[in-house]
C-alpha cells in the first residue's frame, strides 16, 4: 500500500486493513487487477471514471492519518478515598467553655490629657461653722428624748415587755396607731409616733372575742331533780349571797333559806350545761375563791374560761388570711376595748415593739 495525500490514496481490491471501517469522507481510488506495471497504473485511462467510496459510521480514526496520541487520549487524574472500618474513630472531645476575663476599664491613660474645669466656692470659716451648727441641731432633734422600749422580742423577756407596753401605751394609743401594712399574712405593722409595732392578728382578735364572751355570755343552766345542800363556811356563804348575779351568769342558781342555820342556808338548784363540759361544786368553790381575792363582775371558773377560749379561738381571724387596711384598723381599734390586751387566753403575745425610727435615722 502506498501512502498518498490527505484526500486520495490507492488500495488493492483484496486488501483489508485490519478489518476496520474508516470514519472520514476520504476518497478511495480502486484499480483493476492486471499485469500492468506500477508506472503505467499511475496514469488513469481517459474514459475510465474512478470508483469512489465514502467511509462513514466508523468508531475509530483511519490509520492513514498521522496524529499524536495526546490528541486522541485524554488523561484525567482522580483520587478516591475509601473508608476503612478497621481504623479507630477518634473520640469527639467536648469543647470546654472559654474562661471569661474581666477587664477593668480605667481612665489612667487619659489622665493629664484634658483640662478639667474647676469651680471656685466663695465661703468662709464662719459660714462653714454655721452650717455645721445647723446640721448638729437637726441631728439632735431627731434623737428621741427618752428610749421607751428596751426589751428584746424573746419569750424570756415576755414579762418585761408587758410591763413596758402597759407603762408606755394607753388604751387610747391603739386608736392613734397608723396601720402600715400586713406582714407574712399573719402580722400587722403599725406606727405610733416614731415607734413601730408588730401585732399578731390572730392573738389580738382572739383576746377581743374572749373578753366579749366573758362580758356578754350567760351560760344556760340545767335544773337538778333534787336540790343539793351546800356546806359552806360563814364567809363563803356571805360572799355567795352577795354575788348571786355573777353565779347566775355562770349557770348556777341557788335557793336561800334565811331561817336556816348559818352554813346551811344555801341549796344548789341548777348547774351550767354544755356539750363537752361538766360543772359542779368545785366550780362554785373556785368562783368563791376568785371573788374573795378580786371582786369583779366578770369572774369565771377556769373551765368556763377554757370553754370561752376555745370558742374565741375558732371564731378569730386565722394566720394566713389576707386583710385589707380597713380590717386591720378594726382589729387594732378593738385592742382599746380590751382590759388586758397584751396576751391571748392561751398566753400568746399580741403586740411587741419593733424599732424606733429616730434611732435608725441617727445611726
Amino acid at each position: 500500500m502506498k501512502l498518498c495525500d490527505e484526500t486520495e490514496f490507492n488500495v488493492t481490491e483484496d486488501e483489508n486493513i485490519n478489518d476496520h471501517t474508516f470514519t472520514s469522507n476520504t476518497i478511495v481510488k480502486k484499480e483493476p487487477a492486471n499485469d500492468v506495471d506500477e508506472e503505467s497504473s499511475d496514469i488513469p485511462a481517459e474514459n475510465e471514471k474512478p470508483e469512489v467510496m465514502y467511509l462513514e459510521f466508523s468508531n475509530e480514526l483511519p490509520y492513514t492519518q498521522i496524529r499524536n496520541i495526546s490528541d486522541v487520549v485524554i488523561e484525567k487524574s482522580k483520587t478516591i478515598y475509601c473508608k476503612n472500618t478497621n481504623t479507630p474513630v477518634k473520640p469527639v472531645l467536648a469543647l470546654t467553655p472559654k474562661s471569661k476575663k474581666q477587664e477593668v476599664v480605667t481612665d489612667k491613660e487619659e489622665l493629664g490629657k484634658y483640662n478639667r474645669k474647676s469651680i471656685m466656692l466663695k465661703t468662709s470659716i464662719d459660714h462653714v461653722a454655721k452650717l455645721a451648727e445647723i446640721y448638729n441641731n437637726q441631728k439632735q432633734k431627731l434623737k428621741p428624748d427618752k428610749i421607751k422600749f428596751k426589751s428584746e422580742i424573746s419569750p424570756v423577756h415576755n414579762k418585761k415587755c408587758e410591763e413596758e407596753l402597759s407603762r408606755e401605751i394607753s388604751k387610747d394609743s391603739f386608736k392613734d396607731m397608723i396601720v402600715i401594712g400586713q406582714f407574712n399574712l399573719g402580722f400587722i405593722i403599725t406606727k405610733l409616733g416614731e415607734d413601730l409595732f408588730i401585732i399578731d392578728q390572730h392573738a389580738t382578735d382572739e383576746i377581743y372575742n374572749f373578753e366579749t364572751l366573758q362580758k356578754t355570755t350567760e351560760l344556760t343552766s340545767q335544773k337538778l331533780v333534787i336540790p343539793q345542800q351546800l356546806e359552806l363556811s360563814g364567809v363563803n356563804e356571805e360572799i355567795l349571797m352577795d354575788n348571786l348575779q355573777i353565779f347566775k351568769k355562770n349557770g348556777f342558781t341557788f335557793e336561800i333559806d334565811e331561817n336556816a342555820l348559818p352554813t346551811k342556808r344555801v341549796k344548789l338548784l341548777t348547774i351550767p350545761m354544755s356539750k363537752n363540759w361538766i360543772f359542779g361544786k368545785d366550780d362554785i368553790e373556785e368562783l368563791l375563791f376568785m371573788l374573795r381575792e378580786n371582786d369583779s363582775e366578770y369572774c369565771r371558773p377556769s373551765r368556763v374560761r377554757a370553754m370561752f377560749a376555745s370558742r374565741a379561738c375558732r371564731k378569730s381571724v386565722m394566720i394566713g388570711t389576707a386583710l385589707s387596711k380597713a380590717d386591720m384598723k378594726v382589729l387594732v381599734d378593738h385592742m382599746a376595748d380590751i382590759d388586758k390586751p397584751w396576751n391571748c387566753p392561751h398566753g400568746r403575745p399580741t403586740i411587741r415593739h419593733l424599732v424606733n425610727l429616730a434611732m435608725v435615722h441617727t445611726e
